[in-house]
């Protein structure tokens, strides 16, 4: 599954989730392999996994994120990793609030969708 540049590997016929080839967003903006994705989701929302920053292992989670214009007309979606709070030698800093211009901005490299006008 592809959403631009990232991407979640799954094997069928069970839908099992591979790290290898795996890349998701991290919110400074890179486009990083995982270090660790779990083969079945804990929540239908996401994936716990983890990734490597600057030697670190950090844990969080993997999801879908979207960001809209102010119009609604365009759509910018890419699978994100979301960090847990309050980890040591976390360097990942926090992400932007849901519908705003930093979280489109950060969405860059994701799958752009135009809603054609009537």
């Amino acid at each position: 599954m592809n959403y631009g540049k990232t991407n979640l590997n799954q094997s069928y016929p069970w839908g099992l989730h591979h790290r290898a080839g795996s890349r998701v967003l991290t919110s400074d903006g890179k486009i990083r392999a995982l270090a660790y994705l779990a083969q079945t989701a804990d929540t239908f929302f996401s994936i716990p996994a983890a990734v490597r920053v600057k030697g670190k292992y950090i844990t969080g989670y993997v999801t879908g994120e979207e960001a809209f214009t102010e119009d609604c007309k365009t759509t910018r979606t890419a699978y994100a990793f979301r960090s847990h709070d309050g980890q040591e030698g976390n360097h990942l800093p926090p992400w932007p609030p849901s519908f705003s211009p930093e979280l489109f901005e950060l969405l860059k490299d994701g799958q752009e969708t135009t809603t054609p006008t009537r």
